[in-house]
């Protein structure tokens, strides 16, 4: 893997949270692939060390991939009750996602409906201020 291995220095000398997640998984998927399982959980689980010190949402997406590659790793290894762990911790994150995707685009939605409430209002308001000066106009 020499994109890894050159990929090293960048990843290291800018200390991303993201980057080290991604690298670390990466290096965990490539070393269970080759039947290495000992190098591969050291990767898998300092990938997930940095999901869980980083407190950056963004994050919780890729760790619900890093747990899903490890529940496969693990049940490749015929290692089921830790594969059915990392699995649901997998299910734990993504629901977490998108509970949360969820919850913003309702939060957008319910903005636009008070814009339009508040629009509507000013319309209002305008209009009757609009009808009082023409009677006033009209008594003169």
């Amino acid at each position: 893997m020499p994109f890894l291995k050159k990929a090293t220095y960048y990843i290291q000398f800018n200390k991303e949270a993201e980057a080290q997640l991604n690298y670390n998984a990466l290096w965990g998927r490539y070393y269970s692939y080759k039947n290495q399982k000992d190098k591969a959980e050291y990767f898998f689980e300092k990938s997930i060390q940095c999901g869980l010190t980083e407190k950056v949402d963004l994050l919780d997406s890729y760790l619900a991939e890093v747990y899903s590659d490890y529940a496969i790793h693990f049940e490749k290894f015929k290692e089921y009750d830790k594969a059915l762990k990392y699995e649901r911790l997998s299910s734990q994150y993504r629901d977490k996602v998108y509970n949360q995707k969820r919850s913003e685009s309702v939060k957008s939605k319910e903005d636009v409906i008070k814009m339009k409430e508040y629009e509507w209002h000013i319309n209002y308001i305008e209009k009757e201020k609009e009808e009082k000066e023409l009677s006033l106009k009209k008594r003169i």
